[in-house]
């Protein structure tokens, strides 16, 4: 009994502390994260196809949305959705706090119906852009907390475009408005791991996100949205 009662309080802690989908920023260094339950080969596919069917009946991946998991080799990232770094420059900047970092870096990004971006902020400006599938809301908040922007990704049409730019040190997050969006971000000066934070992980400001605005408290987490 004792060690039946050890083994489901071992997985209960690793549910908790990883998530279904959970990505231990500690093993996050350089470009491409280590996914706790599947690794970062070509079964991280399948295993997510998996972790979806043991997820309460959750809808099956867009058939072109695999289709770009596989073909443009994408992983999970830390934030939610799928990622692989596609350019980053040789070329070194300066940073104002004395550091160096690439002078860009961009990456393809992936989200699907089920998945949201969490809310995050990196250090640098983020230029996204919308590549194809449904449109993409875009969210950051104002440094002075006072209001939320929002930017409707996709063809150029009344009330979306395909360009929109998260401003330096802003929280933000993401999702897609339909079946999946895959976009393009490019980080300047380029992007690193050690610049990147989830509001989730700092309680002033998670709980202040939950008092201010109530009903961007569901992109707190990585569940389903």
């Amino acid at each position: 009994v004792l060690g039946w009662r050890r083994a489901f309080l071992a997985q209960a802690l690793y549910l908790i502390e990883g998530g279904l989908f959970g990505t231990s920023r500690r093993a996050v260094r350089g470009t491409r994260p280590v996914d706790t339950m599947c690794g970062n080969d070509a079964g991280t596919l399948a295993c997510s196809r998996k972790a979806r069917q043991q997820n309460h009946g959750s809808p099956p991946m867009h058939p072109r949305a695999q289709e770009l998991v596989s073909s443009l080799e994408l992983n999970r990232h830390p934030e939610g959705g799928w990622f692989r770094e596609a350019f980053r420059s040789t070329e070194q900047v300066a940073r104002s706090n004395g550091g160096q970092r690439p002078a860009a870096t961009h990456i393809y990004f992936l989200l699907e119906g089920c998945e949201h971006s969490r809310w995050h902020r990196v250090t640098c400006n983020e230029i996204w852009n919308a590549y194809e599938g449904d449109s993409l809301e875009l969210a950051w908040l104002s440094p002075a907390w006072d209001r939320i922007e929002r930017r409707v990704l996709g063809p150029v049409s009344h009330g979306q475009a395909p360009t929109a730019v998260v401003p330096a040190g802003c929280w933000q997050r993401a999702r897609t408005m339909g079946a999946y969006s895959l976009a393009g971000c490019t980080v300047a000066p380029g992007f690193d791991f050690d610049d990147f934070e989830l509001l989730s992980d700092h309680p002033e400001p998670r709980e202040r996100l939950i008092g201010t605005f109530p009903d961007e408290a569901r992109f707190l987490a990585g569940a389903s949205s």
